[in-house]
């Protein structure tokens, strides 16, 4: 299985094991947000719900690219939403956008220092971020 899929699995099982209510059955039409992905998929559902309420977003309007790599910024970013909330916002502190992200998922330390944030993350980085959480 390619790495950027496994990630981002990893990821949405991160996520999806923090938040309530993720089990919920939703309507299908008001759930559904990303044209492309599939419903039927194992998780599909996930990604729509979690889209639904805000949790994610795709790289455009009503596309999630499920095949795209995830950057570690990404990932900081998904934690910290996981943790506060999708209306969360960490208080802009620096350069580039994803700085504040980061610091803010450090300072709870659901994930290590990060060296450059647009690299993709690893199996490494998944499962030492599953661990973080776990604790």
């Amino acid at each position: 299985m390619d790495r950027s899929i496994i990630a981002l699995i990893f990821s949405f099982l991160i996520i999806s094991s923090v938040l309530t209510g993720c089990s919920e059955t939703l309507d299908v039409e008001a759930a559904h947000v990303f044209d492309d992905v599939p419903d039927d998929c194992t998780w599909g559902h996930a990604i729509q719900v979690l889209g639904c309420k805000g949790y994610v977003c795709g790289k455009e309007e009503n596309t999630f690219d499920p095949q795209a790599t995830i950057s570690r910024a990404e990932m900081a970013v998904l934690l910290v939403r996981a943790k506060f909330g999708p209306e969360y916002v960490p208080e802009a502190t620096s350069n580039p956008w994803c700085q504040c992200w980061i610091d803010k998922a450090v300072a709870e330390e659901l994930m290590s220092p990060v060296g450059d944030p647009t690299v993709p993350a690893t199996r490494a980085d998944v499962t030492t971020l599953m661990w973080l959480m776990g604790q």
